[in-house]
């Protein structure tokens, strides 16, 4: 980086780092996107081992929250009557406030209610969730490999409701929204450092400059007159 284009350059680069905050600030407000990942678990309930689902929801939003609509985990058609309830062997029919919790993970915490329909074939709870914030809701499941699905049931007349985004697993979007600050401050500091290394730089040269010694002056030629006589 030559002394006359480094200014530019670091000008073009706190403009681009500026350019960025704007534009990804104005992004993250519009974005309208709840993920959710299924964890297999088996605990104990009264005294057998009993296998679990933890859902596991999140609302990437940093501005708008979930406020209407239910979570809804429905057994697929060929488990109809056999997907929720014990997996232990046990003939007891748990209690509906077993086959179905509800745990605030982080964020602003709100309340659920559960609710277990058509016998136990589906199961739902209110979907409730504030910006940058996550929940779980615990299923038991008869097998440790039950299938089932997981759906949002969203009012369609919500203002947002074409916007809004529900996915399994983790998205390269949501990683960024989740990991904003800490991009944004690793920004910071390379350009900080960038900034530091280029004054630090141009400080030493300086200094160098007026600190070395001047070349001793060129020493003049010698001159001799030269006569020549012809006779």
């Amino acid at each position: 980086m030559s002394d006359s284009s480094a200014p530019y350059i670091l000008s073009l680069l706190v403009a681009g780092l500026g350019w960025l905050i704007n534009s990804s600030v104005a992004e993250f407000k519009a974005l309208n996107l709840i993920e959710y990942e299924l964890t297999r678990v088996e605990a104990d309930y009264k005294g057998s081992r009993q296998a679990y689902v933890n859902i596991d929801i999140s609302n990437r939003s940093y501005s708008k929250a979930l406020l209407s609509g239910a979570f809804t985990f429905i057994c697929v058609e060929a488990d109809r009557d056999s997907c929720f309830g014990h997996s232990g062997g046990s003939a007891d029919k748990p209690l509906d406030t077993d086959l179905i919790t509800f745990q605030p993970l982080e964020g602003v915490g709100m309340k659920s209610r559960t609710r277990v329909d058509g016998g136990v074939s589906q199961l739902s709870g209110d979907a409730r969730i504030m910006p940058q914030s996550a929940v779980r809701y615990r299923v038991m499941v008869t097998r440790p490999d039950q299938e089932f699905l997981v759906l949002l049931d969203y009012p369609a007349t919500a203002v947002d409701a074409s916007a809004l985004q529900f996915r399994e697993g983790s998205s390269l979007e949501g990683w960024v929204v989740r990991n904003y600050l800490t991009i944004l401050l690793t920004g910071f500091i390379i350009v900080s450092v960038i900034l530091a290394l280029w004054f630090a730089t141009a400080f030493l040269a300086a200094v160098g400059a007026r600190l070395r010694p001047s070349p001793p002056p060129a020493k003049q030629a010698e001159k001799h007159d030269v006569h020549i006589s012809f006779t």
